[in-house]
């Protein structure tokens, strides 16, 4: 049974470690140490409680290990294949989308094996508010708006174009984490270091 969850304000910053043992309580879980690069890490219950230094994603086949990121705008995007056992998740900001984390997720994954891979786009800043200076809008040329003189990205129909282009079946939330000031954190909105824990389960029956 495949769990996905995201930490919510009430549920306090999960830069705070008590607030995540709290949140996960009696849950063996795994941490990504993130980066903001491309590395990713296959890992199992002999992890357990660890943060994995240096990646940004996560896979497993162990079944009731919790492979969690932390966001506050960067989009976190879970994995799943309908048939083997595998989950995943990756932390994709700007940086890590620009060096394609989340396609070779999907392709690690098929290496293991998986041929009907899902995908969800979680909470994560929308196009209404990425805007970004011509250095960044150039590394995404066929996701550029421009509205009132400003530039922006939309980061999410980029995971998912390039998601979809490799077999993966793309949903996305829909919600931006910089709109929905009562339920998320947002960096760029609050100019604070204060994040949610997203997480994704497969859970024995």
């Amino acid at each position: 049974m495949i769990k996905v969850n995201i930490s919510e304000k009430n549920h306090g910053s999960m830069v705070d470690m008590a607030n995540r043992e709290t949140f996960l309580k009696d849950i063996n879980k795994v941490y990504a140490g993130l980066v903001h690069k491309d590395k990713i890490r296959i890992v199992d219950k002999s992890n357990t409680g660890e943060q994995i230094k240096g990646v940004d994603a996560l896979i497993t086949k162990d079944l009731d290990l919790a492979l969690c990121i932390t966001v506050a705008d960067c989009l976190p995007v879970f994995f799943w294949d309908s048939v083997l056992p595998i989950i995943g998740v990756a932390h994709a900001g700007w940086k890590g989308v620009e060096q394609n984390i989340t396609t070779k997720v999907a392709l690690k994954m098929k290496e293991m094996s998986c041929k009907n891979i899902n995908a969800f786009i979680g909470p994560g800043i929308g196009v209404c508010h990425f805007e970004v200076k011509k250095d960044v809008a150039k590394k995404f040329p066929l996701f550029v708006e421009k509205r009132d003189n400003k530039i922006f990205v939309n980061l999410k129909k980029c995971v998912k174009s390039k998601l979809e282009n490799n077999g993966v079946l793309v949903k996305d939330s829909g919600i931006c984490t910089y709109c929905d000031t009562n339920r998320y954190f947002s960096y760029r909105r609050d100019k604070q270091l204060k994040t949610m824990l997203a997480v994704i389960l497969n859970k024995s029956i």
